[in-house]
């Protein structure tokens, strides 16, 4: 065994013997067969794909004053499905109502501007962009860090005769598993961030212009 591998065993022999006990453990297998695992852990999410170059988030939030804002927003709630994009938000009452939307980076301009022509006044809007890409790569390999270290240690693992090491394993795979979970989850919502601009409507009764209605998205 190399050197590297007999430090891994002892670090984690005396890091985790504290975690040992806290939950049923998994049987001990002192002889596992060659093609099947020591013990069998859940099936692992593919890790997703990180695009090249610089990962913006966009974000665009409007405000309208209207005369019947859930009018306006059902108004607006079409305009998005006719462009193919997705409702993520839908609040309405009397006096005001709410859109959250997400599209294709490349027509949310255009869906923005027939948004902001809906019969009304437009009294405040401001858009902003998030650059993603260290958060995402420093993500990106945290993770590849942790299925290398993950692997290495099945490996070691397998050949081991020490029961008591054996179990703190366990204990420390099922912990690296959540972790390894929550990494996929924080990844996933950083690049659909960078896939869907956000665009956010509110809409209020202060002021009353004329009849709510609205041109389609492919009206232009």
């Amino acid at each position: 065994m190399s050197p590297l591998r007999i430090g891994a065993l002892a670090l984690l022999s005396l890091s985790l013997m504290a975690c040992v006990g806290h939950g049923e453990a998994e049987p001990w297998i002192s002889e596992p067969q060659p093609d099947a695992p020591a013990a069998a852990g859940p099936p692992r999410t593919l890790a997703p794909t990180i695009p090249t170059g610089r990962l913006l988030a966009a974000y665009h939030n409007v405000e309208m004053s209207v005369t019947h804002p859930g009018n306006s927003a059902e108004a607006a709630r079409t305009i998005v499905i006719e462009a193919q994009g997705e409702v993520l938000g839908f609040n309405t009452d009397t006096a005001q109502a709410s859109l959250s939307v997400g599209l294709d980076p490349e027509i949310a301009e255009r869906v923005l501007h027939a948004l902001k022509r809906l019969p009304g006044v437009v009294v405040r809007e401001n858009s902003s962009t998030n650059d993603l890409s260290q958060a995402v790569r420093q993500l990106a390999d945290r993770l590849g860090k942790l299925e290398y270290s993950e692997a290495e240690m099945d490996q070691i693992m397998r050949a081991s005769s020490d029961s008591v090491t054996f179990d703190a394993w366990l204990v420390q795979r099922e912990l690296s598993a959540r972790e390894r979970e929550n990494l996929h989850n924080q990844l996933q919502s950083y690049l659909q961030q960078v896939r869907r601009t956000q665009i956010s409507m509110s809409f209020s009764s202060e002021t009353a212009p004329a009849n709510v209605g609205h041109k389609g998205f492919r009206e232009g």
